[in-house]
Order: C-alpha cells, then structure tokens, then sequence
C-alpha cells in the first residue's frame, strides 16, 4: 500500500491510512516504494472449460518449472473451493507446500463422500416409503461414485465408464441391487464400495459402514491433508454416535444430514507447512502480504 501509486492518488482508498500516517508529526514514518506500474510484467491468459480445469492448468504449468523456480512461485485462489483440486493437481515432484488460507471442513472431499452416501440412502429411502422399490438414481449414484474419496475405496476407472454405459443401453433409472448385480456385474458382498451402499440401515449403522469404509482408504490415501481429513471425520462420527445413542429423535436421515452439516460448519482444517519453502498456495486476502 506504500507504492506511489497509491500514496500520490489522493482518491485511492487502498493508501488512506498510510497517508494518514506520514502527516505531521509522524512525517515519512512510512517509506515509499516503487515498482507496480515500472517493473516489467508478463501475464499469459488461459481458456479453460470449468473452474476445476483451471487447476490441472495450473498443474501443467508447474510441470514445466525447474526445482528452483518453484521457490519464487505463489498461487492465489480467488475461490477457496478450488483448494483442494488445486492441490490434487499439482505435480509429483512437488512434495514441499506451504498453504497459508483456511478452509472449512464442510468444504472438503471427505465431506463431499460422506454427505453424497446419505443422500443417496435418503432419496432411497422415500422411494421405499412410497410403496417403490428400494433403489438409487442413476446420475446421483455415478456422481458419488466418481468422487475422489470413492476411487480410494473402489478403484474404478473403466467400471465407471462400463456401468454408464450399461445404463444407457439398458435404459435404467434407478439403480436397485437386482439391476447392479445382474445387468452391471457388481458383487455387492464383496465389494468395498457399492456392498455397504446398498445395505438399508439405520443412522447409526451407516455411520459406522461410513467408518469402516473410511478406514478401509486411511491407509490408500497418499497425501498428509487426506488421512487427516479422515481422521477428522472418523472422530466426528464417533461423535455423533454418541448423541443418536442419547437421543431417539434423530431417526431419519434428513435430520442426520442437518445435524451432521451443524457439526462440520464448526470445522475447520488447519495446514502445516514452511512457510520459506516450497510452493505458496494462498486466497486473496493473504494475497496482499506478498510484495510483487
């Protein structure tokens, strides 16, 4: 906020205060920099399709980058929700990074996994008590299973593209454990993934099949902020166990989905990382710290 620019523009807001200040008798308490509008800048502008596609480009880029360039390289978010493709996006040889922004858990894939399995069973479930057969809808259940979290578990690739594909040709809906076992060639007693989903359970009984399918990709996940994550959750979910124990009210998934979001909102994920080393990954606000 010192540079010229700001400090002799009487009518920018962004150098008020620091005027304010070199006044009488504080006279030149702040010095005065120059370099935003004279040092010479390169900007290369990228098209991409989606927000996400912005991070893989941000990957590409950085592959490109030698060691030692990666040390005076800062990436600002300007949306938090891009943090972790951001972070899923970077290259493998980049092992040092430093995350300054917080973020909250509700925003995280684990999140995303767990509320993306209660859904499914909640929207079952009515469907059941309309006198339907038990059964999820086809796009809502491709959606879940195509999450990062449900790659760990069930590693899927090409089943994925094989099931849409037996969906379309099949001309399938809902999805019910006749239809994923005969036309789409699931075992569900065996499979990590699909076999717990398609169990009809109480609330407590799928959180723990969200516990144990969780634990079951601890030890896949690769990256410290993953097996953090859930961890977190896995806590959380004894939790909240704890209180369906306590109190009957909470039968239905809707309301174990309304007290489930209540509890993560007050999460939030803290990052570890040296802050002299290694990529910077920050959002706008901490974006004004960096001296350009």
């Amino acid at each position: 906020d010192q540079d010229k620019f700001y400090m002799d523009n009487k009518v920018d807001q962004a150098g008020f205060f620091l005027r304010q200040l070199n006044k009488e008798p504080w006279e030149k308490v702040v010095p005065e920099s120059t370099g935003i509008l004279e040092a010479q800048k390169e900007v290369k502008v990228y098209t991409t399709p989606n927000s996400i596609s912005q991070t893989r480009a941000v990957g590409m880029e950085l592959a490109k980058r030698k060691e030692e360039e990666l040390e005076d390289i800062a990436i600002v978010l300007a949306d938090e929700k891009l943090l972790f493709p951001m972070l899923e996006s970077l290259p493998a040889h980049i092992t040092d990074v430093n995350v300054t922004m917080g973020i909250s858990f509700k925003q995280s894939e684990v999140y995303a996994f767990v509320d993306g399995f209660l859904s499914l069973h909640e929207h079952a479930q009515k469907r059941k008590e309309q006198g339907l057969p038990f059964a999820f809808f086809h796009s809502e259940l491709l959606a879940w299973a195509s999450q990062a979290i449900s790659a760990l578990i069930g590693p899927q690739t090409n089943r994925l593209a094989y099931m849409e594909e037996q969906i379309k040709k099949s001309n399938l809906s809902y999805i019910d454990k006749e239809s994923i076992s005969e036309k789409l060639g699931i075992d569900l007693s065996t499979d990590p993934l699909f076999g717990p989903l398609f169990q009809e359970n109480d609330n407590q009984s799928l959180l723990e099949a969200l516990k144990q399918m969780l634990s079951e990709s601890l030890g896949l996940a690769k990256d410290k902020l993953r097996r953090g994550l859930i961890r977190k959750f896995i806590d959380m979910a004894a939790r909240l166990n704890e209180i369906l124990t306590k109190y009957s009210f909470v039968s239905d998934i809707r309301t174990l989905r309304k007290l489930l979001s209540q509890t993560v909102s007050r999460e939030s994920i803290s990052f570890v990382g040296e802050p002299l080393q290694g990529i910077q990954i920050m959002g706008l606000l901490e974006a004004r710290a960096l001296d350009f």
